[in-house]
């Protein structure tokens, strides 16, 4: 995907150096199949997926240099308890419901739940609350004075999940990100398409279909 604000960084939906390569699907095998769709678990064998349908509020360069996504901005507060952000107002999840600071709450939400948060929950500990004062604000307060690092970390973690689809995102994608869910058949294929309606450039190519294989010489 590209990103916003003519930042750098490399995906899978990246512009070719060669505008003749546009478009098409590309083809890739995977050893395991995926487990679920719920980005908050973050086993490997659901990376291949997790960025393709889904967006986080902030990003990395390949330098490690956090940049907008989602969010369009963000202001930590001068002792380091709260960080406040400016959410894009162009984004559509693919439901074709917008994204706004009440995803963003109901995402935080079901990543402070023991039992909803999975890989999330443990990198919430540092969070005490949060607040939605408009449509496209969102201020995260933490339980004590917090590494800038830890609090950027946190805001990448967070994949922001379509309230609409939240309870049944294990199995049903619920995302905002460059390719949407086409099909999916239990130990062999996911295919997934591009989005027409993605906010950033691209994606520059038809789909992604991912094939399963349990014997790596296959």
């Amino acid at each position: 995907t590209a990103p916003a604000d003519g930042e750098d960084a490399t995906t899978t939906t990246a512009a070719p150096d060669d505008s003749d390569t546009e478009g098409g699907f590309l083809e890739v095998a995977i050893l395991d199949d995926i487990d679920e769709f719920d980005p908050q678990a973050f086993s490997a064998v659901n990376f291949p997926v997790i960025k393709n349908l889904y967006d986080s509020l902030i990003e990395y360069t390949e330098d490690g240099e956090p940049i907008p996504w989602l969010a369009t901005e963000w202001t930590i507060n001068d002792d380091n308890t709260s960080v406040t952000l400016s959410l894009r107002d162009d984004v559509v999840f693919h439901s074709g419901e917008p994204m706004t600071s009440a995803a963003v709450s109901a995402t935080l939400e079901k990543a402070a739940d023991p039992e909803l948060g999975k890989n999330l929950y443990s990198t919430m500990a540092i969070v005490e609350g949060w607040e939605t004062p408009d449509d496209y604000t969102v201020t995260i307060d933490f339980a004590q004075p917090t590494a800038e690092k830890q609090i950027t970390d946190l805001l990448q973690f967070l994949s922001v999940i379509d309230p609409t689809g939240i309870d049944d995102v294990v199995t049903t994608p619920a995302g905002s990100g460059p390719f949407m869910l086409e099909s999916r058949s239990l130990g062999t294929e996911v295919k997934m398409v591009a989005n027409p309606d993605y906010w950033g450039e691209g994606p520059y190519l038809e789909g992604v279909n991912l094939t399963i294989f349990d014997d790596n010489d296959a």
